[in-house]
């Protein structure tokens, strides 16, 4: 029997299936250094929006294009 090849089916390495943990100091290291950002960033960026990573990566994008002006 064989796969459906028309399926694909989702990986860790899949960008869309990457979160960041927030409760494992090398994730929070290794994110912090992706996006330039320091740790307190990371974290409200993660409570804003949620542990994906593409997720985190539009809400930074969009805070740094200024975004969030009052």
């Amino acid at each position: 029997m064989t796969e459906n090849a028309s399926t694909p089916t989702p990986t860790p390495a899949d960008p869309a299936n990457l979160t960041v943990d927030l409760y494992k100091e090398t994730d929070v290291g290794y994110w912090c250094e992706i996006f330039g950002i320091e740790p307190s960033q990371l974290r409200a960026a993660v409570q804003a929006t949620g542990p994906r990573a593409v997720d985190v990566a539009r809400y930074l994008r969009h805070k740094h294009q200024g975004g969030d002006r009052a």
